[in-house]
């Protein structure tokens, strides 16, 4: 990963480019530069993968055109070939294909990318477009200085080293360009609306060859430099499909482990499972084991909070997440290859069975998959940015072939009386995904059912140790909830925390809550804090097709049902 920064307005500074670039140069630690364009600054922190000599950044075509951006195009070679440009690497394709094709030539990209690009020959004098591929895979964030400046990078604290104090995200599959210091928006691409009427039925061997195809285009040139995750079915096709490729010539897998079991492995059985079916076609590949220990959940959460917000599905994602970047980067590691997009192509959260329930199904599918690139795609990028990594994801390319297939081939339609319950639901979903991998993986894997994030790395069973012990959450807690319940707080703590005991212990979310204002900012939880606490953990409902019924009122998230899920309030 790589840190961008920019900086357009009147007289803008170089000493606020340079703050900016002082907190970019966490996800760039080998190369900073700037330089000057019409009405602004462009600046660059560098994490190199393609062509270091001739990649400086920001990157000056002969006609003056300027680009700073973060990402990796794949197909960067063939574009150029096709287009006939005089470009040595993705960074030249980019700004050169940007200047013969103009923004049509965003559509053309196979790749992450976020970039600011100034062109020398518009229409009208110079003109400055902004763009982020469409999983949201690599950040691009923008807001207003006190001097009025528009400021671009790729995190908010970027931003907020200008003076920034309200940070927006382009959104993902989106590109703009500037009218002096506003940024006009408008998509580059959209997720297809067929699969309500789509009535193909894909072949698993159409499936295997597209997934194929995804991930052995994304293994970088370096392969030693490149670790992948090894858990559910989705990472372990992904370590599968590259150890195959490479003969085991890469840096490694990866899997995270609650701290409370067997450092030897005997609780993943899956796991082991693969690699032995590996080891069977003579391939032996590095595989690490990382403990999800609460001391390194104590050292990391405070800071993955401030980067990630208060979404504790998010955040417990992310402390694995943040667990494999370390690891990774112990070991020599500069790539991560991740497997999202399975999940969403093939309706495996429960959020969508149970939130949408009496919506249209399809439909309801679709709204979650279009927040993949606002959600997924972008916490982990962000996670392995923070550590210089560059994180990869092949299979969010799924989605889209996802969107062409008839509904039966996602998840079996259950009714009320056939056994609605978590487990069955995530049986039945992915079937086009586990039909495919048939023969690439052993078959108890392929039978296995999806484990909520919680209960497969450990990581909110960690976050219960680090509070109790650190914090002293079981002397406290009491004190805490009667505090909560004097100062009205509608909405803040879930449930009647005076009733709990031993038999009802703390919810995540009520464990959340209590650090969050006790812990990370008790200077708020002294002084009260209702109106603030609802952009932390309440929430209104979403506004897509919502039933007419539904009414606004306090709401909590939930790991496993989402947002909107009604609760009780203190009074």
């Amino acid at each position: 990963m790589c840190g961008i920064a920019a900086l357009f307005g009147e007289a803008v500074r170089h000493e606020a480019l340079a703050r900016m670039l002082q907190v970019a140069a966490r996800r760039g630690p080998e190369g900073r530069g700037e330089r000057a364009v019409a009405g602004g600054l462009l600046g660059h922190t560098a994490l190199h993968f393609v062509d270091p000599l001739h990649n400086p950044q920001p990157w000056a075509a002969p006609d003056g055109s300027c680009i700073t951006w973060n990402g990796e195009i794949y197909n960067w070679r063939s574009l150029a070939a096709q287009h006939g440009l005089d470009a040595r690497n993705d960074t030249q394709t980019l700004l050169l294909g940007l200047l013969a094709r103009g923004p049509a030539f965003i559509t053309e990209l196979d790749g992450q990318f976020a970039f600011v690009a100034q062109l020398a020959r518009g229409a009208a004098g110079p003109c400055t477009l902004v763009g982020r591929d469409r999983w949201g895979i690599c950040p691009l964030v923008f807001g207003y200085t006190p001097e009025a400046w528009l400021a671009l990078g790729s995190t908010p604290e970027t931003l907020q080293a200008a003076g920034v104090s309200t940070v927006k995200s382009v959104p993902a599959g989106m590109w703009g360009w500037l009218h002096g210091t506003q940024l006009a928006l408008q998509p580059f691409y959209r997720l297809p609306l067929n699969s309500a009427t789509a009535q193909r039925a894909v072949e698993p061997s159409e499936v295997r060859r597209y997934a194929l195809q995804c991930v052995h285009s994304r293994i970088p040139a370096q392969p030693r430099e490149l670790f992948t995750t090894l858990g559910g079915i989705d990472s372990q096709f992904v370590t599968a499909s590259v150890a195959r490729a490479l003969g085991g010539a890469f840096g490694g897998a990866i899997t995270v482990v609650p701290w409370a079991l067997d450092a030897k492995h005997s609780d993943l059985p899956d796991v082991q499972a693969t690699l032995a079916l590996l080891h069977s076609e003579g391939i032996v590949i590095q595989h690490h084991v990382a403990v999800l220990h609460p001391d390194f959940v104590a050292q990391n959460l405070d800071r993955l909070i401030k980067l990630l917000g208060p979404d504790l599905f998010h955040l417990l994602c992310g402390l694995a997440e943040d667990l494999v970047a370390a690891t990774a980067q112990q070991h020599g590691g500069r790539v991560i290859m991740t497997a999202g997009g399975p999940d969403e192509a093939g309706r495996s959260y429960d959020r969508w069975t149970f939130l949408h329930r009496g919506l249209n199904e399809e439909l309801a599918w679709y709204r979650l998959c279009e927040q993949f690139g606002s959600s997924e795609g972008v916490r982990a990028g962000l996670v392995f940015g923070e550590r210089g990594l560059e994180n990869r994801v092949p299979l969010a390319d799924l989605i889209d072939l996802a969107t062409g297939i008839c509904p039966e081939q996602k998840q079996r339609v259950l009714e009320e009386g056939d056994g609605l319950t978590l487990a069955t639901l995530r049986m039945q979903s992915k079937i086009f995904w586990r039909q495919a991998l048939a023969g690439l993986l052993p078959a108890r894997c392929l039978a296995a059912q999806k484990q909520p994030i919680h209960g497969s790395t450990g990581a909110l069973a960690a976050v219960h140790a680090v509070l109790a012990r650190d914090h002293g959450f079981a002397a406290r807690r009491d004190a805490l909830a009667h505090s909560a319940w004097q100062r009205g707080w509608n909405g803040i703590v879930f449930g009647d925390l005076r009733k709990l005991d031993r038999d009802n212990p703390l919810t995540e979310c009520q464990l959340y809550a209590l650090y969050r204002f006790s812990v990370i900012e008790p200077e708020l939880f002294r002084r009260g804090g209702e109106q603030r606490y609802g952009t932390y953990v309440g929430y209104l409902p979403r506004s897509f097709d919502e039933p007419a019924q539904r009414v606004h009122k306090p709401l909590c998230y939930d790991w496993q049902l989402g947002w909107d899920v009604p609760v009780r309030t203190i009074l």
